[in-house]
């Protein structure tokens, strides 16, 4: 069953003057009914924060789409969109206005390149994700999370594991040995001496 929260709004003539309007937003979460040829007469931002699927835009190939990604539909360009069979969760913003020309123009809403992972294209402050881009952009996270969970409870490794996005608990010891130089049970045992 999926979850699905939207919101569409109507711009009103001082919005439009600003030249970049809001038309409406929403979140799905789980397996929902894939959008099929569907045009729009605005644009749109896709952002999927969990799961897997695939995209198509007009005339171009099926490309997959796996999490953290973004990407973008156009006006008056046919697209199919959708989760794999264990679904996935999206936020989406509609918006119009004189001023999405020049973001296209600028290279800000690529048509050639429509879906990327976002850590390819947004520079992710770490405030806003709790852990650096580059431990997204390698997989799941494990410095900065697993760090405090280590050094400051009583977890087991395993449910360190899975807090920071591991179902393995032994992959997640051997990627975080690759990364600290310790593996977690090492590093407890050094925070324990030094804090």
């Amino acid at each position: 069953m999926a979850v699905r929260r939207m919101r569409y709004l109507t711009p009103n003539a001082s919005h439009e003057r600003l030249g970049l309007y809001c038309l409406g937003a929403g979140y799905q979460e789980g397996v929902a009914r894939p959008s099929r040829g569907r045009v729009l007469d605005c644009h749109a931002a896709v952002f999927v924060t969990a799961g897997r699927g695939q995209v198509r835009l007009g005339d171009q190939e099926v490309r997959d789409v796996v999490a953290p990604a973004l990407f973008w539909l156009v006006p008056g360009v046919p697209h199919s969109y959708g989760p794999d069979s264990r679904g996935w969760a999206e936020h989406w913003v509609l918006f119009g206005g004189s001023a999405t020309t020049g973001y296209e123009e600028l290279g800000y809403i690529p048509r050639a390149r429509p879906v990327a992972q976002v850590v390819d294209v947004v520079p992710l402050q770490q405030a806003f994700l709790g852990v650096a881009a580059a431990c997204h952009r390698d997989g799941p996270r494990t410095d900065p999370v697993a760090k405090e969970l280590l050094a400051t409870s009583d977890l087991g490794v395993s449910s360190v594991a899975r807090q920071v996005g591991y179902e393995d608990p032994t992959y997640f010891a051997r990627i975080f040995g690759r990364k600290v130089g310790l593996s977690p049970t090492e590093f407890r045992s050094q925070q324990s001496l030094t804090g």
